[in-house]
């Protein structure tokens, strides 16, 4: 069983989708998820459990957040989510070099 920090703490480096968590096999997680804004204008981030087995990319129904202003300077935090075997957490902001995203839980 692990707990504390989960996968790696991820710097969004782009404006791409990233994949900051992914639930080992045989196992379910409980998160929270934190995401930091460290510039001073506020960046837009869209939050999604892309379920295992998915196609590679994050579908409607999928977004928990979706383009939510995080104002600068400041966190936007998500606890009590619940992932099956093989979800993963994916991250996307609008602006390159603002956001971190770091994740904590449990996994039994």
């Amino acid at each position: 069983m692990a707990k504390g920090t989960l996968g790696t703490p991820t710097y969004l480096d782009d404006t791409a989708a990233h994949i900051v968590y992914t639930v080992p096999a045989s196992m379910v997680a409980v998160i929270t998820l934190n995401v930091c804004n460290r510039d001073t204008s506020a960046t837009a981030v869209s939050i999604g459990i892309e379920r295992a087995g998915s196609s590679g990319t994050l579908s409607n129904g999928e977004y928990i957040e979706y383009e939510t202003s995080v104002i600068g300077h400041s966190v936007m935090e998500r606890s009590g989510i619940l992932l099956s075997t093989g979800d993963s957490v994916v991250v996307k902001a609008n602006i390159a070099n603002t956001i971190d995203v770091n994740i904590w839980g449990i996994e039994e």
